[in-house]
């Protein structure tokens, strides 16, 4: 039978974004794709060649509503994030006034549209993804169509997670997706433009929960769904979701000094085991010793701090810009001793100059499958 394609439904200010990221860095985007319009989803559909909708896992954007299952020709689950919809209407209505990138920018500035404005125009945004609004449905969802959307959310949709508990829904949707281990990603984007929940009078609050009724239910909903999930969950995958949850939070701090796009992710990938990975650097950047340091610091944050159980046994070190010495070096390696007490060999150097550690390495009998290189502009093996 085939498995079924996830839609995952984006409602905006949830941690989407981060989420499809994750998804894709995990899947690669010839599994899993993105769509910001509706528009875009259906041309994609209409010019798909069929082997690749087959093949695909994912698919998730603005542009995935309730009811576009109807224009896919094979078995379709959803999946959404929920998060508290008052704060959510917030952190959009100061996104679109404060950052200029966003389409809606312009008009909210030229209109002077205020916060309880927005909360009007735009409510029940996650009842509209869920019900279809504007394309499956055409009227506008309300507190009378709760039971309808959770009929809608059993039925339909596989994975339901709250911004709120967004490790724990990453790492149940990945269950789904057959995703084995955390992808190593910068920061989930924060809006510092906006104030705080409790900065918000209680009066305005009031209102726009009183505007998004039909969200709030559903976000309730959501929320005891979750909760029931997670406390369904072994030890043993607690006990990874806490790693998993340490692999996030180790991006997330090693962005602020380092570009989590310099590393290879299939390479940290195999550096991940629940056991624990033995790995044996060879570092040829003698001449680019900041970039040998922040590989250092990588590794070292995630082994120690996060626990994330990556061995170094060792590191050799070799010289790119002498061929002869580099191999004379490698070519002194007891190659069956390191395959015994080595899973990985990770090679620290720039692109060109890693084949004078790859090739020798190779040449001893070295298995490629077990080299890889740690940075993206290098070859990957």
């Amino acid at each position: 039978m085939d498995p079924k394609l996830v839609l995952f439904t984006h409602v905006g200010r949830t941690g989407g974004d981060f989420l499809i990221n994750s998804v894709q860095r995990s899947l690669g985007t010839n599994l899993a794709v993105h769509f910001d319009t509706k528009q875009s989803a259906w041309e994609f559909l209409g010019r798909c060649p069929v082997p690749f909708l087959f093949g695909l896992k994912f698919m998730a954007g603005h542009g995935v509503y309730y009811g576009l299952h109807q224009q896919i020709r094979r078995p379709t689950t959803y999946s959404v994030l929920f998060r508290d919809p008052v704060d959510r209407i917030i952190s959009q209505y100061y996104s679109y006034l404060t950052d200029p990138s966003y389409e809606m920018h312009k008009r909210f500035v030229e209109s002077g549209i205020t916060l309880e404005q927005f909360g009007t125009t735009y409510r029940n945004d996650h009842a509209n993804y869920i019900l279809g609004y504007g394309n499956y449905r055409k009227t506008l969802p309300e507190i009378c169509d709760l039971n309808e959307a959770i009929e809608v959310l059993e039925r339909d949709y596989c994975f339901v997670g709250t911004t709120e508990q967004w490790y724990f829904s990453f790492y149940l949707l990945a269950q789904i997706l057959g995703i084995t281990q955390p992808p190593l990603l910068g920061r989930r984007r924060v809006n510092e433009n906006r104030p705080a929940l409790n900065e918000v009078s209680e009066g305005t609050r009031d209102y726009l929960a009183a505007q998004n009724e039909l969200d709030l239910a559903l976000y309730r909903y959501a929320q005891a769904r979750l909760e029931r999930q997670i406390l369904a969950l072994s030890k043993e995958q607690l006990s990874e979701v806490t790693a998993w949850t340490g692999v996030f939070q180790a991006a997330a701090e090693l962005s602020r000094d380092l570009d989590p796009e310099l590393f290879d992710h299939a390479c940290l990938q195999e550096c991940f085991a629940p056991e624990g990975k033995r790995v044996l650097l060879v570092d040829g950047l003698e001449a680019d010793q900041g970039l040998s340091k922040q590989a250092h610091v990588l590794f070292e944050t995630l082994n120690e701090k996060y626990n994330c159980k990556i061995n170094l046994a060792s590191t050799i070190q070799v010289e790119t810009s002498e061929p002869a010495k580099t191999r004379k070096i490698l070519a002194g390696l007891n190659i069956e001793s390191v395959k015994q007490e080595v899973d990985l060999i990770v090679i620290l150097a720039r692109a060109g100059e890693s084949y004078s550690i790859r090739n020798p390495l190779l040449d001893a009998g070295f298995p490629k499958p077990r080299i890889r290189c740690l940075f993206r502009e290098v070859f990957q093996g």
